[in-house]
């Protein structure tokens, strides 16, 4: 069997029934699925319990989440992922017999899944050009000191606003009855 898709994670959405979830990427071992909560707030919960890997005779593969109590509400995500060990099982012996299938399975596959999780993570990175000084810790950190200074701004012209409607708010008041 080949590792014919590059996806390594699939994100469900809640809506307050489902609690079957496919599995659309091929594992080497159940122990290597992992479950992660997403709350509408962004907070990430690593989900050990109340799941079950459900795999029936065609090959497919699906998770039931939770399998005890409510369904997933609507604005909570439920991300399901593959982490392959960075290990290697395979160990062939000089002389000794050879199983295509164990090689294929065992070592080429397992290589192919790390390998495609490595690029999901790398996809996910800051990069900066290959020739620049500034590391991405740094291009990371210019960002958000301009989200920061962006959004004290904006707060800023708020206020502004804010005060000049209220100062024409009085001279429109002075203007109209000037001895009050």
């Amino acid at each position: 069997m080949t590792v014919e898709s590059t996806i390594t994670k699939e994100i469900y959405q809640g809506n307050g029934a489902a609690t079957a979830f496919p599995v659309p990427f091929r594992y080497a071992q159940q122990v290597d699925l992992h479950l992660l909560l997403v709350a509408p707030d962004g907070t990430e919960t690593p989900v050990t319990d109340n799941f079950q890997v459900v795999a029936n005779e065609s090959g497919d593969t699906s998770i039931t989440y939770p399998v005890v109590g409510d369904p997933l509400a609507p604005g909570y995500n439920l991300v399901i992922y593959r982490d392959t060990p960075n290990t290697q099982i395979v160990d062939l012996v000089y002389g000794g017999a050879f199983n295509p299938d164990m090689l294929e399975h065992d070592a080429l596959d397992r290589l192919e899944m790390q390998i495609q999780e490595k690029q999901e993570l790398l996809d996910r990175a800051v990069k900066v050009p290959i020739a620049s000084d500034e590391t991405p810790e740094e291009l990371l950190e210019d960002i958000y000191t301009a989200r920061d200074e962006a959004a004290a701004s904006a707060s800023t012209s708020a206020e502004s606003a804010t005060s000049s409607s209220n100062s024409e708010n009085l001279a429109h008041a002075w203007a109209t009855n000037p001895e009050d």
